[in-house]
């Protein structure tokens, strides 16, 4: 009975509704670029879409946070942007028509547009305020976007928000979206609302999209990058975009390119593929090596879709047993992950019967895929078993703790000690109530949830992951020692996912602590040490103070060195050190070694630039690395490049140490 239990498990094809896809807060791989926590197909070509023309933005990290809300403020700025006219709203950012919205609001310009030009799509309060930072409401959104297809309050009639809700309906800009006019809206659904209103028709005919620009003919988008712009295949040289991007969620899609009046590319409308759509809210459990069973169903007839295992290119032969595999027909691809964890089963809801959500690893709630009820029907709250997860963090499955599949999921610990957990191609943040991760900071480990009755401080067993792989790493060849590493290789350091274009030349083994062979022997994961091993660090000094969770260690002190680019180095720190100014720090086992300030060049004028790649400082011509990390005091950020920093000012201040430019540093004069 057991065994025929296990393989109704494995061939299981999930096949019911929707689940809401933001519920988890897991993160799936888009490996042709977009938000890599969108896990709903449907909103990734819709915020993909918008994303284009500049009207959706991601956070530092790339994310979307679709579940987050938006305020007032936030949604004028995307109207503005969708309407071509960002630049005008710079000239209305010193007029006063709110008195809760002064000149130094982030925002200013962008509503006094929005409230006094030609187009003028909102209004004030009757106490004359604005509230930019308050949450926007659905109401509230649904009357801006009608205004911008031309409608008025005269045609919604006295009784507000209901009128212009009706307007809305009619003119499918509320499609997919089941509002009332008082809710708060995530960013997830103004994705959606922004789509619909670019395909609705105005009030005086024609769509909104096509106010905005002329779509072309039917093409193939082979890649989009910020140098050569919208490339396709019938346009081999690259139409130039308005808003650049490094790549898209519709490369290699068929469809049409949408262009400005000066023939600039605003954005990519994919065609329809063939098929049925698939069922991008299904899984599979693969009962076999290399199997293929169910995947017709997910896809629903589509061909030439791609294979990706854990965020890397696959062939179909690499997937495993146990794999979980889904379709994404945003980009017409199955995305396979490995993630199995040892949990034990803390809450669900609404019931044990039939759960949509559970609550495992110290308070961390996941989605349930609707036929994974099936599964978790037998277990109950205090079990011990292994969760099955699909790449975007779900739950596609669950088996005995001691059954066949066997637990093997790895986590990555943060500077801060959070713990994430490695799913698909992305991280799946946890909440592990009670873990003393302090001394695995920047680490990868291996994860798992003890049975139940463990003392709780004993509740998760927690080992640092090492070895696999380890050689020298050419970032030019991209081999590792003699195994060829894949071009999408994830890598991460001290507990944060980088770029790989970040590292040049040949990374030595002594900074790898991790790296995993694929099915094929390809390297698709490597972990760096940076932060915790030998090392020198320029960057901006902070200090802090924390208390521990041991009462016996009271408050513990830390230096923190941000290098920029995504870079920085936390490590405890004793004694007196400089806060708020630009060092050199050498780390050795653990430790700062040493610590010293950067010599600083205060004020080098823009006459001393020869170009952008060398500078004169006290009569000697200095190297400017195209790396060379920029950072604004104003702001407190850092910029994305020499040419943005001295754009921002005349003179700026330069830092250097050991006979090369370490930092360079405008604003806070």
């Amino acid at each position: 009975m057991k065994k025929i239990w296990i393989a109704l498990l494995l061939t299981l094809v999930l096949l019911l509704g929707a689940v809401p896809a933001y519920g988890a807060l897991g993160t799936s791989p888009l490996p042709g670029g977009g938000f890599p926590d969108i896990a709903d197909p449907v909103i990734a070509r819709s915020a993909e879409l918008l994303r284009l023309m500049g009207v959706l933005q991601g956070d530092e990290q790339g994310l979307f946070r679709p579940a987050e809300g938006l305020t007032r403020a936030q949604f004028c700025k995307m109207c503005v942007v969708l309407l071509g006219r960002r630049e005008e709203a710079a000239r209305y950012a010193g007029r006063t028509i709110f008195p809760d919205l002064r000149g130094e609001h982030w925002a200013a310009g962008y509503v006094n547009f929005a409230a006094a030009s030609d187009v003028k799509f909102v209004h004030g309060r009757p106490d004359g305020s604005f509230g930019p930072d308050e949450p926007i409401r659905y109401g509230e959104a649904v009357t801006i976007l009608m205004r911008l297809l031309g409608y008025t309050d005269g045609d919604a009639g006295p009784i507000w928000p209901e009128g212009y809700l009706v307007l809305a309906r009619a003119a499918g800009v509320s499609e997919g979206l089941a509002l009332g006019g008082d809710d708060a809206i995530r960013r997830s659904q103004a994705a959606t609302l922004f789509r619909n209103c670019l395909f609705a028709a105005k009030k005086e005919g024609g769509s909104f999209l096509e106010t905005l620009g002329t779509t072309g003919e039917e093409t193939v988008l082979l890649r989009v990058n910020r140098r050569e712009g919208m490339v396709t295949e019938a346009q081999p040289q690259g139409v130039p975009m308005v808003w650049p991007a490094e790549d898209s969620l519709f490369a290699g899609l068929p469809g049409r390119v949408v262009t400005d009046a000066a023939g600039r590319a605003l954005t990519f409308l994919p065609a329809e593929r063939n098929g049925t759509g698939g069922r991008p809210d299904a899984a599979v459990i693969l009962s076999a090596d290399g199997s293929d069973l169910g995947l017709d169903i997910l896809t629903g007839g589509a061909i030439g879709w791609k294979v990706y295992r854990n965020g890397v290119p696959a062939a179909l032969s690499e997937l495993r047993r146990y794999d979980v595999v889904q379709y994404r027909p945003a980009d017409n691809t199955l995305q396979a992950g490995d993630t199995r964890v040892a949990v034990v089963y803390e809450d669900c809801a609404p019931s044990p019967a039939a759960p949509t959500e559970i609550e495992v690893l110290g308070g961390t709630r996941l989605t349930v895929l609707p036929t994974a009820q099936e599964s978790l029907r037998r277990f109950r709250p205090g079990d011990a078993m292994v969760l099955l997860l699909a790449a975007d963090g779900r739950v596609a499955g669950a088996m005995p703790a001691d059954g066949e599949a066997p637990e093997n999921a790895l986590a990555l610990v943060d500077l801060d000690g959070g713990v994430n957990l490695l799913c698909g191609g992305g991280l799946l943040p946890l909440e592990l109530a009670g873990a003393d991760t302090l001394a695995l900071r920047g680490d990868l480990v291996r994860l798992r949830q003890r049975a139940p009755g463990a003392r709780p401080e004993k509740q998760f067993r927690l080992e640092r992951q090492s070895g696999g792989v380890v050689a020298a790493w050419d970032t030019v060849a991209m081999t590792l020692g003699k195994f060829p590493v894949s071009p999408y290789v994830q890598v991460f350091d001290h507990g944060t996912k980088i770029d790989k274009k970040q590292l040049t030349g040949t990374v030595p083994a002594s900074q790898l602590s991790y790296a995993r062979l694929n099915g094929e022997g390809v390297v698709d994961l490597i972990v760096l040490n940076t932060a915790s091993h030998d090392g020198v660090y320029y960057g901006l000094a902070s200090l802090s103070v924390e208390m521990s969770d041991d009462p016996w260690l009271g408050e513990m002190h830390y230096l923190t060195v941000d290098c920029g680019n995504g870079r920085q180095v936390k490590l405890q720190y004793m004694g007196t050190a400089p806060d708020g100014v630009f060092v050199w720090a050498e780390v050795r086992r653990e430790r700062y070694s040493a610590l010293e300030e950067l010599t600083a060049h205060v004020g080098v004028p823009a006459s001393a630039w020869l170009g952008d790649g060398a500078v004169m400082l006290e009569g000697l011509t200095w190297p400017v690395p195209a790396d060379l990390p920029c950072y604004n005091r104003d702001t407190g950020r850092w910029l994305s490049g020499v040419k943005a920093a001295k754009a921002y000012s005349d003179a700026v201040d330069l830092y250097t140490a050991d006979g090369a430019l370490r930092i360079l540093a405008v604003g806070g004069r």
